[in-house]
């Protein structure tokens, strides 16, 4: 019903031209966000990190369609910056598990048997670390980094936070993606380490930062 609503006031904004309207109805939308994002860093239950989730997703779609009516870009200038003070989100931790427990293959970890045996690539490896909090990065069998680089939003460096994707130039742009855990690391499947954490701070990985930077909130 809530879906049949919003299509039915787009409809008529879009007839009437009334933009006043649809911005008015984004701001309630972004507020609804932003206490969603701020009850999702206080929560540490999966299953309630979980609903929040699916909420934070669905509300992120009625923002993305009220910017377009009042005239802005989806997400553009939307300014949510995730406070993970203290613990990090289970997407970074969830990793950990791999740690000297996986290794890199190509084109691995895009099924459940190769998961099993700890086989990823970059991509499957962020798939599988969403997916464990209840987010659904697209297809499993089709992720690549060109793929991940359209599942959130762009954010600059200055506001980067523990969750977000981090992009690096390697054998092609954007050939490596991995999980920003903060403090200038990250966690990704790398193919001399399998899943391990990484610094951004210097050496291989810093040179090879592109500066793309896509913050997670809804499903496409």
């Amino acid at each position: 019903m809530r879906r049949i609503v919003m299509l039915l006031l787009i409809g008529f904004f879009v007839m009437t031209g009334e933009v006043s309207a649809s911005r008015e109805l984004l701001g309630v939308y972004e507020s609804e966000l932003f206490t969603i994002v701020d009850q999702k860093n206080a929560v540490t239950d999966r299953s309630k990190l979980i609903e929040l989730t699916r909420k934070e997703n669905e509300t992120a779609k009625y923002v993305r369609a009220y910017r377009k009516l009042s005239g802005g870009g989806v997400m553009d200038d939307l300014d949510i910056n995730q406070s993970y003070e203290g613990e990090l989100p289970e997407v970074v931790t969830v990793g950990e598990r791999w740690i000297n427990n996986s290794t890199y293959a190509f084109g691995g970890g895009r099924n459940d048997y190769e998961i099993a045996q700890g086989l990823f690539d970059c991509s499957s490896f962020v798939h599988w670390a969403f997916d464990q909090v209840g987010i659904e990065l697209g297809n499993r069998t089709s992720v690549t980094t060109d793929t991940l680089k359209y599942v959130g939003y762009s954010v600059s460096y200055e506001n980067i936070q523990p969750g977000d994707l981090v992009f690096f130039d390697t054998y092609k742009v954007d050939g490596h993606v991995g999980i920003y855990a903060g403090d200038g690391m990250f966690i990704g499947a790398q193919g001399s380490t399998g899943v391990a954490y990484e610094s951004m701070d210097g050496g291989y990985w810093r040179e090879r930062f592109n500066d793309r930077i896509i913050r997670i909130l809804w499903i496409s």
